[in-house]
């Protein structure tokens, strides 16, 4: 007997009405929700998390009506929340703990360094126009494929998509790549050129080589050990202004442990390192002037 739209309950229901409707059934949940629907009417719901919609389909009917649910067959019911209730592999929730704090620990630790003194008065600002030249240079286009790309949310697992949502995925990258890498790579300037920001008022090749070495070792780790899923052969990446090439020049360039590391991957941070060098350079010359 089906529900009429005055009998169905609110959303935020639904999940313990579906459970209701089968005393014998075992719900699992998982990304892809599984409610069995018992005897009475010979169907199931299904509720898919990655793509966050329910559908139904019944034994022995074409159109997939299941009794009180035919309403339901492509509803837009959100399951972020039964997605994040799925436990995460080892390696899901290192990457979770990896992105976070990468991205936020810099918005707080540079302040603190810059109130104290313990670093140049222009590290603030290469900080904010690392952050705004990553996020228009790739990291927009990498999460939302904007061109002849899959974007991030069906590049990874949906557990991942609950925890790391599409809309945030590129403000927390970004964030990342100008802290933690970009500031990153000053501090091993500073490290391995006698302790000094010397390097930053004109062009050193010893400062740009250690920057290089800095940029791409980091990101052929991240690609080989966090997002190596994301990044596997079959889920191509958007073109993007800092990737000139996109995924039609993307030769492999080689395989570690089954994994693939692929020009296209490395080829924003090859762009990036004498851009952010030189952008930082003329910055600090100014400011000396």
């Amino acid at each position: 007997m089906g529900m009429s739209s005055s009998d169905r309950p609110p959303l935020g229901r639904r999940s313990s009405v579906l459970r209701a409707l089968d005393r014998g059934g075992q719900p699992t949940w998982g990304p892809g929700l599984h409610v069995g629907k018992g005897a009475s009417n010979g169907g199931r719901a299904q509720a898919f998390g990655a793509a966050g919609v329910y559908k139904t389909r019944c034994k022995g009917s074409s159109v997939g009506v299941c009794g009180g649910l035919d309403e339901w067959k492509e509803g837009s019911v959100r399951t972020t929340l039964g997605a994040m209730q799925d436990a995460l592999t080892f390696e899901q929730a290192r990457l979770v703990f990896v992105v976070y704090t990468s991205a936020l620990v810099p918005i707080v630790l540079v302040p603190w360094l810059r109130s104290r003194q313990r670093i140049p008065s222009w590290i603030p600002a290469v900080y904010v126009g690392s952050f705004v030249v990553c996020a228009l240079g790739w990291e927009l286009w990498f999460t939302y494929g904007w061109w002849a790309g899959d974007p991030v949310n069906v590049r990874r697992a949906a557990a991942l998509n609950a925890w790391i949502p599409m809309n945030i995925n590129w403000l927390l990258n970004s964030l990342a790549d100008a802290g933690a890498i970009c500031l990153g790579g000053i501090y091993w300037v500073w490290r391995f050129r006698g302790r000094s920001y010397a390097a930053f008022s004109h062009w050193d090749w010893g400062a740009f080589g250690i920057l290089l070495v800095w940029f791409l070792g980091q990101n052929i780790g991240v690609e080989m050990f966090l997002y190596h899923d994301q990044l596997a052969e079959g889920k191509p990446l958007s073109w993007a202004p800092l990737v000139p090439t996109g995924p039609w020049i993307n030769p492999t360039l080689f395989q570690f442990n089954g994994r693939t590391i692929t020009l296209q991957g490395q080829i924003a941070w090859v762009v990036m390192t004498p851009l952010f060098y030189g952008a930082v350079i003329a910055y600090v010359r100014r400011r000396q002037a």
